[in-house]
């Protein structure tokens, strides 16, 4: 999942975007009563924060 904007192009920007969509992923299905979708959104969230950027973000 890549997600470019705001944020720029370092990686770990991209890490933070990726989450944030995640995040948002799970909070929609949260509030549609999707408890089974908004633990597998926080799981992916988990996957995607455990990567170490290689860079700093430069806005």
């Amino acid at each position: 999942m890549q997600v470019r904007g705001i944020f720029g192009d370092a990686p770990g920007c991209r890490i933070r975007q990726d989450v944030f969509y995640v995040a948002g992923r799970a909070a929609m299905a949260l509030d549609l009563g999707h408890l089974e979708a908004a633990e597998r959104e926080v799981r992916r969230m988990e996957q995607v924060g455990s990567v170490e950027p290689r860079e700093g973000c430069r806005g």
